[in-house]
């Protein structure tokens, strides 16, 4: 399979687990007016969804705003936290963080029924991609990346900073970058994408440690406004 058609392939997955995760937010309900806070929710023995997940920061330690408010999807619990001045935090399967916060063109949290099987499926073109003949391959000590000769397109693992979830891919074109899924916990995957600013590298090795830089930085800032992770 050529880099163009696994481009297409992977492109097709995406779609098709937007449509997944679409389906299986049949109860989302209207967000709040205003909420600091988001909680990932917890899965109880009656498979409901309740409050206690994972929660990360609406709003900077400076009281700015960092997500984009109308792409959160809220769920409808049986009952929601307070935060300490009484605000809301609702519970959401969906977050999505202002680019201009992020430094990034996309950065989104997702509930996922398995984040783990989620990263291992985003993988499979990078591992397809390794047993073909003829291809660039650098390695370095976190990252492994391939390439087919004369090809725009590449992809590279990365060692997660989330050891032990599953492996991270990232995909990268002549203008961008896609990470399609980041598990950071057993049921939250991050998706990313970024700019290729400038004109890419023509060395693997170099641009497998830039996108290892990336991820780090991505790690960085979800790092501080996360609790439970």
């Amino acid at each position: 399979m050529g880099a163009g058609s696994r481009f297409i392939t992977l492109a097709l997955w995406l779609i098709g687990l937007s449509a997944g995760v679409a389906q299986a937010q049949a109860q989302t309900q209207d967000c709040p007016t205003f909420f600091r806070f988001v909680d990932f929710g917890l899965r109880a023995g009656d498979a409901r969804l309740h409050r206690g997940g994972v929660v990360f920061r609406a709003e900077d330690f400076d009281g700015q705003t960092l997500l984009l408010r109308d792409r959160a999807l809220c769920m409808h619990v049986a009952e929601t936290s307070k935060d300490g001045r009484g605000n809301p935090i609702p519970v959401v399967s969906r977050i999505e963080y202002y680019p201009a916060a992020t430094g990034l063109e996309l950065l989104r949290i997702t509930r996922m029924p398995d984040a783990v099987a989620t990263a291992e499926k985003a993988a499979a073109q990078h591992h397809g991609a390794l047993t073909e003949t003829g291809t660039r391959v650098a390695r370095g000590v976190r990252f492994l990346c391939v390439q087919q000769p004369d090809a725009g397109t590449l992809s590279c693992q990365v060692v997660s900073p989330f050891l032990g979830l599953g492996p991270l891919t990232v995909y990268c074109d002549a203008a961008r970058c896609d990470m399609p899924a980041l598990a950071i916990h057993a049921h939250l995957t991050v998706t990313a994408a970024w700019p290729r600013a400038g004109k890419p590298s023509p060395d693997l090795e170099t641009t497998g440690a830039r996108i290892a830089d990336r991820v780090d930085a991505i790690h960085g800032f979800l790092a501080p406004i996360s609790s439970g992770l």
